[in-house]
C-alpha cells in the first residue's frame, strides 16, 4: 500500500467536499493479507479550503472488491470522519443570540442526528420546540396548545404551526412507540427547527441597528421619542406624530396605545421632557388630536 499525501474528504467545518492534506497517517493491516485483506488508514487531515484539522478513517476491503477497466482490483472503501458531520448541512452559524436552554438541546439533537441516532433526534427536535415555548413563556397544558399559542401570539404563521405539529407527531411516535424516523424526515425537521430558531432569535438580532423595524415595545418607543425631541425647541407644541417625525411610521397599529402610555407617564411625572397640551379637533370632533409641549 502506498501512502498518499492528499485525499478527498467532507470537511467538518466548511461542510464541503474538498481536497485535504494528510498531516499524519497510521496504517493497520493483517500480518497475512490472505487471512482477511482489510486495511485501516487512520489520518489527521487538514482542509485545503478552510484549513480545519480533523480525523479521518479510511477502510479498504479487498474481500469485497470490483475490477477497474484495466483489470486491477478496486477495494470497497468506507470513510468515517470525526467530528461527524451532516453532509451539505451548514447549520446555524451565529448561536450566541439563542438562549442557553434552547442552544443546548438544539446542539445535543444535532449531535444525535450526526451519530444517526434518529429516534433520539426525533425526541430532541420536539424538545427544542418545548424549550422555545419555555423561554418565550408560552403557556399551555400540552405542546399542542403551546404551538397554537405561538401562532396566536403572532410569533409564527398558521402554516409554520402546522409544520411544528408534524414535528410533535414525529417526536411523540419516537418517544412513546419507539418508532425510528426516516433520515429524510429528520432532514426536513431539521430545516423547520432551524428556520424557527432563526426567526425567533437571530433575525431580529441581525436587524437591530441595520434596518428600521416596527416598534411594539413601549420602552423602545420612549427611547425613540426622547431622541427625536432633541430636534425641537423648548416650548414647541405639536401632535405626537410631529415630534416623532419619520419614526412615526414604525408604530404600526400601536400609535394610540403608545400615546396613552405616554400621557400616563407625563401625568405621573415619570416623563418630564413633555407636558400635555391642548386637544385640537380635526375632522371628527369625537377624536381630537392631542398636542404635547416640549419643556
Amino acid at each position: 500500500m502506498n501512502k498518499t499525501k492528499n485525499c478527498w474528504n467532507s470537511c467538518t467545518s466548511c461542510s464541503n467536499n474538498t481536497d485535504h492534506e494528510i498531516l499524519e497517517e497510521v496504517i493497520n493491516g493483517p500480518d497475512d493479507p490472505s487471512d482477511y485483506p482489510e486495511y485501516d488508514y487512520y489520518q489527521i487531515v487538514k482542509c485545503k479550503g478552510c484549513h480545519k484539522v480533523s480525523f479521518r478513517k479510511e477502510t479498504q476491503d479487498y474481500v469485497n472488491y470490483d475490477y477497474d477497466e484495466h483489470g486491477g482490483v478496486n477495494p470497497t472503501i468506507t470513510i468515517e470522519t470525526y467530528p461527524r458531520i451532516l453532509k451539505d448541512h451548514r447549520g446555524i452559524r451565529r448561536l450566541h443570540p439563542v438562549p442557553q436552554s434552547v442552544r443546548d438541546i438544539y446542539t445535543e439533537t444535532i449531535n444525535a442526528t450526526k451519530e444517526n441516532a434518529l429516534t433520539l433526534a426525533g425526541i430532541g427536535f420536539r424538545a427544542v420546540i418545548e424549550a422555545i415555548c419555555n423561554d418565550q413563556q408560552i403557556k399551555g397544558k400540552d405542546l399542542k396548545t403551546r404551538i397554537a399559542n405561538l401562532a396566536k401570539n403572532g410569533m409564527i404563521s398558521n402554516m409554520e404551526a402546522n409544520r411544528l405539529h408534524a414535528i410533535r407527531f414525529l417526536g411523540n411516535d419516537a418517544a412513546h412507540d419507539i418508532k425510528c424516523p426516516r433520515s429524510e424526515s429528520i432532514r426536513v425537521v431539521l430545516q423547520i427547527v432551524e428556520h424557527l430558531i432563526e426567526n425567533i432569535y437571530i433575525l431580529d438580532s441581525e436587524l437591530s441597528g441595520t434596518l428600521e423595524t416596527v416598534i411594539s415595545d413601549y420602552s423602545e418607543f420612549r427611547a425613540i421619542l426622547t431622541l427625536s425631541l432633541k430636534d425641537h425647541q423648548s416650548g414647541a407644541e405639536h401632535p405626537l406624530s410631529n415630534f416623532l417625525g419619520k419614526a412615526v411610521r414604525r408604530l404600526v397599529d400601536t400609535f394610540q396605545n403608545m400615546e396613552k402610555q405616554l400621557i400616563s407617564e407625563i401625568s405621573s411625572g415619570n416623563f418630564t421632557e413633555l407636558q400635555i397640551g391642548k386637544n385640537v379637533p380635526i375632522g371628527n370632533k369625537n377624536h381630537p388630536t392631542q398636542h404635547f409641549i416640549k419643556k
